[in-house]
């Protein structure tokens, strides 16, 4: 019975004996596939990378406690594993020389590539994707990761799930820190599903977000963070899941949901699993629509207005006059990194533009 798991956000800063629990690496080793996101690149001699946004590498130990725990593939499709350039990237593939790796790599062919694996007669497919950003591949000849709104990411999902029998698409996308995921990767999870994909699992919010039923295949949208020692926001930052898929002859056998702690690396027994998504499949339910524009609303005073302000070198508040005074006095142009940042990342276009339809009603 091939069992496949999935773990979510990653990033390790602190040098440890063992990754995670003893009860929880026996639970990622009796798994045939052990998946995890990794959030950022192994250290190198790479420049970061112009961007917006902190660049983020881990150390080289990090490597060794990742395959310590039991972790044979790795999912590279995220908006930081090029915040060193190539450097970074190719001594990422480097550091990791017995794990499968989907969703980067030197070149597009690289990135877009399917992980195809055949066990007990079975061929089971494994794509990973990102949504935009600094490091997404738009070209040939250029090293980074798969973008999962490129114009031919449709037909390398439908191409792949006509190689396979079972396949397993990756996602990274969403608004971080909240626990709704946008409408519109609502819209394009069920699309992948709809091209081939039996399994879209999602991961980049930081925070857990509900599963969902479609069609003939199962939509998890959010894994959260499995281990992410930086920049923690609130008590969910160390709350993740496992995603633990069995499969019998070919057909989907069995889906559970394993709660971890990052900072113990446990597994978390003070709540069970089924209590944690049932209230998050319920927000997925009635009630959506209004959640979800209160949540962008408060994102759009949060952040999401000051970024487009910023941007453009305008203000929003004492501070930010003083500062657009100061910008105009140097000739100072424009944030063209921001803006591109507000304009192009998905979530963020996304997320301004039902912000601002919602101010104008």
């Amino acid at each position: 019975m091939p069992k496949f798991i999935f773990a979510g956000d990653t990033v390790i800063r602190t040098k440890k004996e063992k990754l995670v629990s003893s009860e929880l690496e026996k639970i990622i080793k009796d798994h045939d596939v052990a998946c995890l996101n990794l959030e950022a690149p192994i250290e190198s001699d790479g420049k970061p990378i112009a961007k917006i946004g902190p660049n983020i590498s881990q150390p080289g130990f990090a490597a060794d406690l990742i395959t310590g725990a039991g972790f044979n593939m790795l999912c590279l499709a995220n908006n930081h594993i090029f915040d060193f350039g190539s450097n970074g990237l190719e001594m990422t593939l480097r550091a990791f020389p017995s794990q499968k790796m989907v969703g980067a790599g030197k070149d597009f062919s690289a990135a877009y590539k399917p992980e195809i694996m055949q066990i007990d007669g079975v061929k089971f497919g494994f794509l990973a994707f990102s949504e935009n950003g600094f490091g997404a591949i738009d070209r040939e000849d250029k090293a980074g990761f798969a973008w999962v709104n490129h114009a031919e990411a449709d037909n390398i999902i439908k191409k792949t799930k006509a190689s396979c029998d079972v396949l397993f698409v990756q996602v990274h996308a969403g608004v971080e820190n909240i626990d709704l995921p946008l409408p519109e990767w609502r819209q394009r999870y069920r699309r992948i599903i709809d091209l081939g994909a039996d399994i879209v699992v999602g991961h980049h919010p930081h925070m857990l977000q509900g599963r969902e039923e479609y069609g003939s295949g199962l939509i998890f949208y959010s894994l959260g963070n499995f281990i992410f020692e930086i920049n923690a926001h609130g008590s969910s930052w160390n709350k993740g899941c496992l995603l633990s898929i069995e499969y019998q002859k070919g057909k989907l056998a069995k889906t559970s949901v394993i709660l971890t702690d990052a900072k113990s690396g446990m597994v978390e027994k003070e709540i069970s699993s089924e209590d944690v998504f049932e209230n998050l499949n319920r927000r997925l339910g009635a009630g959506y629509s209004a959640d979800i524009d209160a949540a962008v609303a408060g994102l759009w005073r949060e952040r999401l207005e000051y970024f487009f302000q910023r941007s453009l070198n305008g203000f929003s508040d004492f501070k930010g006059m003083i500062r657009s005074v100061i910008f105009y006095v140097l000739g100072k142009e424009i944030d063209k990194d921001l803006l591109w940042h507000n304009l192009n990342i998905e979530s963020h276009l996304w997320a301004a533009r039902r912000a601002i339809g919602l101010l104008k009603k």
